[in-house]
Parts: structure tokens; sequence; C-alpha cells
């Protein structure tokens, strides 16, 4: 093995390579959708990974991205297929650990797509922390005429998300209902931005809910290859537990299924037994289950 730091934007191509053939033997994204767009679109002195290099061509790469957590970090892995073996994993996951240690960081968090990582991540001092379901329903045809009732609450109003306009608005939601949540608590305007600025990006996608002028939710779809992602969906505090939140899903699926989408899917996490209960309640079903570990460094 010939471990170094990735360099940007001399590695992104062979990088980029590596990340499409790890997909296709896998049939899921090696690494998540804001490590892959710090990659490609970011600024290439904020990315920060670790290479694996066998006879000249990169057989690995470790994502290494700070979270906004104060000194915890988020390590993905991406390993050729004809290049595993635990003992492999092992050094790359002691490889990312060291580089993160060396910037001074107090923990990572590494999150793995595939089962039999698992036992490698406790043999590298990780612990168990965090399960990711994707969940997944079918759009037949028809489907929103069978919808049940999706009305807003009283006095609530849906709007799609007008730019240059409701973006304050969309932030005070979403930092208020993801307070505590590692990745999608404390967003800024930059970020929203730049998800925006994908070529996916659609307003009338972004369904805003409001009472007056109050912003009292949203439901977020990314839709794709005729494919639905419920992207973020958000409700108020101040609006928690008045079925918005249902109403909303009920409104995102119909808005796919308008779209032709005939799958809609979301990730949401193992232990929020609210969130799961509504969504089993509309028809999901889990595809996958993804999982963090964390170690920490202090």
């Amino acid at each position: 093995m010939s471990i170094r730091l990735v360099a940007i934007p001399e590695d992104r191509e062979a990088v980029a390579a590596l990340l499409t053939r790890v997909e296709a033997a896998d049939g899921h994204q090696p690494i998540g959708e804001h490590k892959y767009l710090m990659l490609f679109q970011g600024d290439p002195e904020r990315v920060v990974g670790v290479i694996d290099e066998e006879d000249s061509k990169l057989v690995a790469y470790v994502a290494l991205t700070p979270n906004a957590e104060p000194g915890w970090w988020a390590m993905e892995l991406a390993v050729d297929p004809d290049h595993r073996s635990p003992d492999t994993f092992l050094t790359l996951f002691e490889a990312g650990v060291s580089e993160v240690a060396r910037r001074g960081g107090s923990a990572v968090r590494a999150w793995l797509f595939q089962p039999r990582l698992n036992e490698v991540a406790l043999r590298a001092g990780f612990i168990p922390e965090r399960e990711l379901l994707k969940l997944e329903r079918r759009l037949p045809a028809g489907f929103q005429s069978e919808l049940p009732d999706a009305r807003l609450p009283d006095g609530m109003r849906l709007a799609p998300f007008e730019p240059g306009r409701d973006e304050s608005a969309w932030l005070e939601v979403n930092n208020a209902a993801f307070v505590d949540h590692p990745e999608n608590g404390r967003w800024t305007k930059e970020i929203l931005e730049h998800r925006m600025g994908q070529t996916w990006f659609r307003p009338e996608d972004l369904l805003m809910a409001w009472e007056g002028s109050t912003p009292a939710g949203f439901c977020w779809c990314k839709r794709v290859g005729g494919e639905g992602e419920i992207y973020v969906l958000a409700v108020a505090p101040s609006a928690q537990g008045s079925g918005l939140g249902r109403a909303l899903v009920l409104q995102g699926l119909a808005l796919m299924e308008q779209g032709g989408d005939r799958v809609a899917f979301l990730y949401v996490d193992a232990d929020n037994q609210r969130a799961l209960g509504l969504y089993r309640s509309l028809g999901f079903h889990t595809d996958h289950v993804d999982r963090s570990y964390v170690r920490m460094l202090k």
C-alpha cells in the first residue's frame, strides 16, 4: 500500500473513476452528498482525504470532513472491489484517524455502507453510534387519487419556495427542527444556496408551509431519473403535533406522482420512532441500513 494525502485538483479525475467503480459494484454511493459536492465543486483547499495507490493506480479514498460539532470529523471509505480485505480497511481506518488527530480533531464519526465492515470498525477502536434507514415505496399510476387526506392544518397554506425571499424562513425552520442533528442542523445561507445551485434543484419541488407570515414547515423533494427523494422534511417546533408533518409528506408524494416518479424514498434515523411510525403508515419499507461508528481521540 502507498498511502498519502489527496491532492485536488490533481487527483480529482482518479477519485471520480474510483467512486464510479465502487458505486457500480455496491449499488450505493460510497460517500455522502456533502462530501461529494465538496470534492468536485468546493474549494480545493478545504478537501481533506487520504488515498491509497497500488502500481500507480488509485484504489482507495478516505473522505474526511469536519462536522459542525467542534472537533468532530466524518469519515467515509471508498475501496476498489478488487482490493478489499479486512487488513486493508483496518489500515485505511487508522490512516484517516491519524490525519484527523494531526489536525487537532477530538472525534471521528465513520459511516459504513457495507455490513461486513462492522467488525473491522470495532477492531479499529470505533463503537456503534447511529443507524440510518433508507425507506422507499412505489408510486403506481393513479397513486395521487388514492392518497389519504393531505389537507394542511387549519390556518396554514402551502406555497413553492421563492428564491431571494424565503431563504431566511427556510433556515429558521430547518435549524430549529434539527437543532441537535449532526448533518441537518446549523445550516448557513451559504450551504443552502450551494444546494440550490445543483442541477436537480427546482423551487417548485420545495414546498413551504406558512401560518400567516410565519414559516411552519417544509417538504423539499429531490427528483432525479424517475425517483423522488424526500430530501429534507421539517416542522417548526411550534407546529409539531398538529398533523403538518403527515400533510407535508403526502403533498410531497403527490408532487412526485404528478411529475411521473414511480419510486419515492427518504432517510431517517432508526431511533426516530415518531417519524418511522408516520412513514410506515404511508407504505414505506426499509431498503437498507447505513451505520455510523465513533472513535474518540481526546
